[in-house]
């Protein structure tokens, strides 16, 4: 994932920028910084100073006089393949009606940012960007060699330590998806983490893995609430897997297994933060989620009492699921459901019929709750 002209924009550096024109260009990959303050020579593309990618700074001094001769810039920019230009406002207040609709129609961002902000500052907040963005790429690739089965113990050893330079006499790691969070938001909150002590923060696909390092458990237990009060502060919807602790540097890619596993099952079961030790069941069947043993299982339980619900609208898998959450109190589920006892019984009854388990009831719990969770692993289903 490079970086973008919206991320640039969503950090406190640029919050009084305006895009003037090209706003559906803000999505543009930035690959290089560049400067259009000269005039531009013939020989430009031969020497290489142009580069598809450049964000280009520049205070459009040299052709603040000239609409023609601003065009002819802007237009190099645009076939040159530069992704936008940010142009400082000392001499420039409003752009060319000409320019705009050029801007426009290449979805060319075009961006007037405050004269007060030093060329310098932007320069390095760019190229520092551009650089931990190389190296995100970096982590994710060690990660992915990391997480895969036929991985040996001595590059375990040897990934574990390029991925986390600070181990202790104990480490876990946290799996964080901000996913719905703006930009800006995201931003902070990786700024916090990325300052805590005792911690690596590598980037993983759309979110974030934090490795925490520590040797008493109340330090990693402080962690974890910093980061869930961190979180929560924003009121927008997250969801964090955790893993057990471990000592050994081996078992480096178990541990981030498990804060993955643990992520996945949280946006299953709904649940802001999972531990892996409190999956129970779901640690089991996540993993055998695509084998031929889950699915039959799933086909002969599951299947027949969806088909009699689809066919006759029967709602049996919400009642029965609902008589589960209420420990099986046909008296609860009756009052949940804004249904009669006498009902709630007829549609256990009738399922426990489908599946030939009516004289028995403790089967019956024990498939129909596994069933029920596989369909959620399957589907993500909530009833």
């Amino acid at each position: 994932m490079a970086i973008q002209i919206k991320d640039l924009l969503s950090l406190n550096l640029f919050k009084s920028a305006v895009i003037v024109s090209g706003k559906n260009g803000i999505s543009n990959e930035i690959k290089r910084v560049n400067f259009a303050d000269c005039p531009i020579v013939d020989d430009i593309y031969d020497k290489n100073l142009v580069k598809q990618g450049d964000i280009f700074i520049s205070s459009l001094y040299i052709v603040k006089n000239s609409t023609d001769k601003m065009f002819k810039l802007i237009d190099f920019c645009i076939k040159s393949e530069s992704c936008g230009m940010f142009v400082i406002n000392e001499y420039i207040k409003k752009l060319p009606d000409k320019i705009i609709e050029l801007s426009n129609r290449n979805n060319f961002p075009i961006i007037l940012i405050d004269a007060d902000i030093p060329y310098a500052e932007i320069i390095k907040t760019v190229t520092e960007m551009i650089f931990l963005e190389q190296s995100n790429v970096i982590s994710e690739m060690r990660l992915e060699k990391l997480l895969n089965k036929n991985i040996t113990t001595n590059e375990v050893i040897y990934l574990a330590k390029l991925l986390n330079s600070n181990f202790k006499k104990n480490y876990a790691s946290i799996y964080i998806n901000t996913d719905n969070f703006t930009p800006g938001k995201n931003h902070l909150i990786k700024t916090n983490l990325k300052n805590l002590t005792r911690c690596e923060l590598l980037r993983y696909k759309k979110g974030s893995i934090l490795i925490v390092n520590f040797n008493i458990i109340s330090e990693f237990i402080s962690t974890v609430n910093y980061i869930k009060n961190l979180v929560d502060s924003y009121k927008d919807t997250y969801y964090i897997g955790i893993s057990n602790s471990f000592s050994n540097i081996k078992d480096f890619n178990l541990c981030i297994k498990q804060c993955i596993s643990s992520f996945e099952i949280a946006k299953i079961i709904d649940g802001n933060v999972v531990y892996y030790k409190d999956l129970n069941v779901y640690k089991i069947l996540y993993p055998l989620i695509d084998t031929i043993y889950l699915n039959d299982f799933y086909n002969e339980i599951f299947i027949p009492i969806k088909k009699y619900d689809d066919y006759y609208n029967a709602d049996l898998i919400k009642t029965i699921n609902t008589y589960f959450k209420n420990d099986g109190d046909y008296k609860k589920t009756s009052l949940k459901l804004h249904q009669h006892e006498n009902t709630i019984r007829y549609r256990i009854l009738k399922a426990k019929k489908i599946l030939n388990l009516e004289h028995n009831h403790i089967k019956f719990i024990e498939q129909m709750s596994i069933a029920l969770k596989i369909n959620k692993l399957k589907n993500n289903k909530k009833y």
